[in-house]
């Protein structure tokens, strides 16, 4: 081969073509490990976006109402603790509002119908008691705040400061009458009757399950039947302990005879003679004894105002057949709940009751007593 540029330095130029190939070779490579690396890292980051929104999916499922929107229980109980940890010395009072007509407009209009007034009270309600002075929002996020929660199909709960909203009645007169208003739904108005009971912290209770049960107490009463709201009340608890104890017991003294009527003798001032008796309820016979009111609140929490009624009514008869026997023809006067007005069968009990005592007919007057 002739002598040239190419055969004197062709060592050196395969050595160097070879080392550029290399070169450019380990480059490739290590390009596609970077670039695999990369697409890896994404695809990690990618997954890790994916389940973090589908947990906060999760949880946003587990703190709210499907059918609302709005947060539920655990959201709200959640809200409770946080601000009587941060506060404690704060007055809450937990408020509760159950839809009473809503079984009845289900049955007329159908579930679809009643899901659809669900979203509508939920929207209309939550707007109305976030204008409530010292109302507490249940939860905020970026797109609004939620002051109202979903606690059951036809119930829904919010917090508000008590000592504020105390000094302002009129705007909780305001509120009730806005909640109370029917709502406008396919051309109708239609009643959900909604009834409101509270409980406060800590003059009720100091835990959030406990103040909760109680607001339920509290609307379930008939104060919150009659005037839309309700708070409260010990004495008037049926669903404590005791109370189920002693509902058992009254129940017992009623099947045994162990109850009393007392007459009071009513005087009239003019003449000074007793003109009639009222017939008054005791319960003898307990190391603690039981008032007249608070025994006729407890009949009428636990359904057991018809039974102590016509017993009342019965042995009144008799009482006043013993005062015709030994000469005394005085009237007995007796006092009826406004559960037993309620009752579909009450008049045609009392005709009945009076037809069958001729010596009494026209002789008895009755009286309508409402327990404080």
């Amino acid at each position: 081969m002739p002598n040239s540029f190419v055969t004197a330095y062709g060592i050196e130029i395969g050595s160097a073509l070879e080392a550029v190939l290399l070169t450019i070779a380990l480059a490739a490579r290590l390009y596609q490990e970077r670039e695999d690396k990369v697409r890896a890292r994404e695809a990690e980051i990618t997954a890790m976006a994916a389940r973090r929104s589908a947990e906060l999916r999760l949880i946003e499922q587990a703190l709210h109402n499907p059918l609302t929107g709005l947060p539920n229980r655990a959201c709200l109980e959640m809200t409770i603790n946080e601000l009587i940890n941060r506060e404690p010395e704060k007055r809450l009072s937990i408020a509760v509002i159950h839809l009473s007509n809503l079984p009845a407009i289900t049955k007329t209009l159908g579930h679809r119908n009643t899901d659809r007034l669900l979203e509508l009270a939920a929207r209309r309600f939550n707007s109305i008691v976030s204008e409530l002075p010292g109302i507490c929002a249940v939860e905020t996020n970026d797109r609004k705040s939620f002051y109202l929660a979903s606690l059951e199909s036809a119930t829904f709960g919010f917090i508000v400061e008590a000592d504020v909203i105390s000094e302002t009645p009129r705007a909780i007169v305001r509120a009730l009458e806005e909640i109370r208003a029917p709502l406008d739904y396919l051309g109708m108005q239609l009643p959900l009757a909604p009834h409101t009971g509270s409980a406060i912290y800590p003059d009720h209770a100091t835990d959030t399950n406990t103040l909760i049960r109680r607001a339920f107490i509290a609307q379930g009463s008939d104060d919150a039947r009659d005037r839309g709201l309700a708070y409260y009340q010990p004495s008037r608890d049926s669903y404590s302990a005791d109370r189920l104890t002693l509902v058992s017991e009254l129940q017992r003294a009623l099947q045994h005879g162990e109850l009393a009527l007392y007459l009071q003798p009513k005087l009239s001032l003019k003449t000074r003679e007793v003109v009639g008796l009222e017939a008054l309820i005791r319960w003898p016979g307990r190391k603690k004894p039981i008032p007249a009111d608070e025994l006729i609140a407890l009949a009428e929490q636990s359904g057991l105002i018809k039974p102590l009624t016509r017993w009342v009514l019965e042995e009144s008869l008799a009482l006043r057949g013993q005062l015709l026997e030994n000469g005394y023809p005085l009237n007995i006067s007796v006092n009826i709940s406004p559960n037993n007005l309620r009752e579909p069968d009450f008049p045609l009990y009392v005709q009945r009751l009076m037809s069958s005592h001729h010596t009494h007919r026209g002789a008895s007057s009755w009286k309508l007593l409402r327990p404080q």
